[in-house]
């Protein structure tokens, strides 16, 4: 993928997290991949929905590793992109960051909205407070499924 085709993919409307993966490619001139052990880097901004700087992180990490790893050929860099795949999610909480982008195009004002917006509790808790606190649904003692 180069990187305009990122740009677009990252540009696009769209309701589902977009993920990028960024690992080297030696059919397309890259760098041998070496990751026997199954080494992984998954980087995600916008868990809650009015933290829209949060994005700007992954994205930053993302473009740094392309520039320094496929354009520099930086040691350390081409080295990270043979041991290990990297996965950037820039926005965990499609819906409900694109509806505090919304009331900013609208109003002018940033709401603070936290949660998606999912129907759960809707109607009893408000505008604003409606939807799923991301974060809090993650899983505990993650594991690998064999």
């Amino acid at each position: 993928m180069d990187v305009q085709s990122l740009i677009q993919l990252l540009d696009e409307d769209e309701k589902e997290p977009q993920v990028v993966q960024i690992q080297s490619d030696p059919k397309a001139g890259g760098v041998q991949i070496v990751n026997e052990k199954g080494n992984a880097i998954m980087m995600t901004g916008a868990t809650h929905a009015r933290e829209l700087l949060s994005m700007q992180v992954p994205l930053y990490m993302c473009l740094k590793l392309l520039h320094q790893g496929i354009l520099n050929k930086k040691d350390r860099y081409v080295n990270m992109l043979r041991t290990t795949k990297f996965f950037f999610i820039p926005v965990v909480n499609v819906d409900g960051s694109a509806l505090v982008e919304q009331h900013w195009v609208d109003d002018g004002k940033i709401i603070d909205k936290r949660k998606n917006q999912s129907p759960t509790n809707f109607g009893s808790c408000g505008y604003e407070n409606s939807g799923v606190d991301i974060n809090r649904n993650f899983g505990i003692d993650w594991k690998a499924q064999n």
